[in-house]
């Protein structure tokens, strides 16, 4: 899948390959089996907003002082709250009973496939310990992507670029570059880097589309590890049709 963001618009590209190759080794539950790698990057997404989240209110005199970081933060807690919303609408049963979601998802386009991929998701509500898990790999996921940052700024002699900016900038550029506009965000994440680190620092600094680009090279020589692991991978000569190897 990393691999594979490089080679498709946005930095989500290599989830469609992924939702292939999944959806393949169980070709009799394909919504199910794609509804993973869907809610993967939900939870990676929702642990940024989380991030950023925190860091915008620990970091509010700062904030408050500049209108387009407020209209930032603004935002940043809108989308926290929609995908909280959204998330316990998915995951509990009794808001299911309570909105009467098999009725209305059956009238709109497509209804029966919106109500099983709906049903799908209750049955993660089942596992809660293991939807906590996850969320919070992605939390530390996404905690030493921002120390790789920091890392990055010490090596460029921006050592006083404040903690609070990496932890603001990071989240918030890493979002912006999930946009399917250009191959692994490329391009879209110098810009929004660039621009977030020098909003919140105040100060004109190289050190956001530096750090980004360091970060894409370092992911990119991980996803070529991959892609050799990919070409080694060998077409499967059979496949489960009802229950039989055909």
């Amino acid at each position: 899948g990393t691999f594979f963001n490089y080679a498709l618009p946005g930095a989500v590209g290599g989830d469609v390959v992924k939702a292939y190759y999944v959806i393949q080794g169980h070709p009799k539950r394909r919504l199910e089996a794609a509804l993973t790698v869907l809610l993967d990057r939900i939870l990676g997404l929702y642990a940024l907003v989380v991030i950023a989240l925190i860091a915008i209110l620990g970091d509010w005199d700062v904030v408050a002082k500049d209108p387009r970081l407020q209209t930032l933060a603004l935002g940043t807690i809108g989308v926290f709250a929609v995908m909280t919303l959204m998330a316990m609408a998915a995951f509990s049963k009794r808001i299911k009973r309570w909105i009467h979601a098999e009725t209305w998802l059956l009238r709109l386009p497509l209804g029966a496939t919106l109500l099983r991929a709906y049903q799908a998701s209750q049955a993660y509500g089942a596992h809660k310990s293991a939807l906590i898990k996850a969320f919070l790999l992605g939390l530390v996921g996404q905690t030493l992507s921002i120390f790789f940052m920091m890392v990055v700024g010490q090596a460029v002699g921006e050592g006083g670029m404040p903690l609070s900016t990496y932890f603001f900038a990071v989240p918030l550029g890493f979002i912006a570059s999930s946009l399917p506009v250009a191959p692994a965000g490329i391009g879209v994440g110098q810009v929004a880097f660039l621009a977030l680190f020098q909003l919140h620092s105040g100060r004109q600094s190289l050190l956001g589309q530096t750090a980004i680009t360091a970060f894409q090279l370092a992911i990119l020589a991980w996803g070529i590890l991959g892609a050799f692991f990919y070409m080694q991978r060998k077409r499967p000569t059979s496949f489960e049709v009802e229950g039989q190897e055909a």
